[in-house]
């Protein structure tokens, strides 16, 4: 399936028109990203039925409105159930008392937490949703995203076999994934306007670099606690010890 050796792997757009060939279910890790969405719409304009895709959500901390929010807005712009766990993340942050105060030990050590690993969600959904073993799990990764990404996909192709995840948009630019976005009239979340990405020289913030949620980092704590405050509070709830961060990133 979607064979290949080194640069000669069959393009995207060859393996999303094999997956609508075949009408066969595919599930979607959907970050509400600029990439997750592009290899959404990407997926219908190669005649993938909207009813075989199967859009995932991880969610690192529960709760937060502007996540529950954009989520939303995507289930009714694609008229499609999307489906939110906890991340992967949250679990193991939990178990390791990550900024976690001393009197909440003996609660985390009685809770036992799984740690399931995103195969893990993964084949839980299969099963809950009566999916072949063998269903894909697409992404937007893309081979010009990064040196390491391009080194990868031109190693072992866009297909990982042992973890049936596929990147379906693969040899997409940043831009077409900008442009496809913006021609369908679709918005992009508004971490896109919160957390941008510092210049790897300067540390300044460089506009148009916009990223999703993320992480516990000064990086999205600082853009939270101005613009939603209120899912700042969210954080502070779950992870009382959250702003230890934010006095290290001032003193820094």
């Amino acid at each position: 399936m979607f064979s290949g050796v080194g640069a000669q792997w069959p393009t995207s757009a060859d393996i999303r028109k094999e997956l609508a060939d075949r009408d066969v279910p595919v599930m979607l890790s959907f970050s509400r990203g600029k990439d997750a969405l592009a290899a959404w719409l990407a997926m219908l304009d190669s005649g993938i039925k909207r009813e075989n895709i199967h859009p995932i959500y991880y969610e690192l901390v529960p709760g937060l409105k502007f996540t529950a929010e954009s989520v939303a807005y995507y289930e009714d712009i694609f008229k499609t159930k999307i489906n939110t766990f906890p991340h992967p993340a949250m679990y193991r942050m939990w178990n390791a008392g990550v900024y976690q105060p001393i009197d909440r030990t003996w609660m985390i050590e009685a809770s036992k937490m799984p740690e399931p690993s995103f195969e893990d969600i993964q084949q839980m959904y299969r099963i809950d949703h009566n999916l072949p073993d063998d269903t894909l799990i697409c992404t937007g990764v893309r081979a010009a995203d990064s040196i390491a990404r391009r080194t990868f996909i031109k190693k072992t192709g866009p297909l990982t076999e042992s973890k049936r995840r596929l990147a379906i948009v693969w040899d997409w630019t940043r831009g077409e994934c900008y442009d496809r976005i913006a021609a369908e009239g679709i918005d992009l979340p508004p971490d896109y306007e919160w957390f941008l990405r510092p210049h790897p020289r300067t540390g300044k913030l460089v506009k148009n670099s916009g990223r999703t949620f993320d992480g516990l980092a000064a990086q999205f704590l600082v853009p939270l606690r101005e613009h939603a405050p209120e899912d700042f509070a969210t954080i502070m709830e779950w992870f009382p010890l959250v702003e230890l961060d934010l006095i290290r990133n001032e003193q820094r």
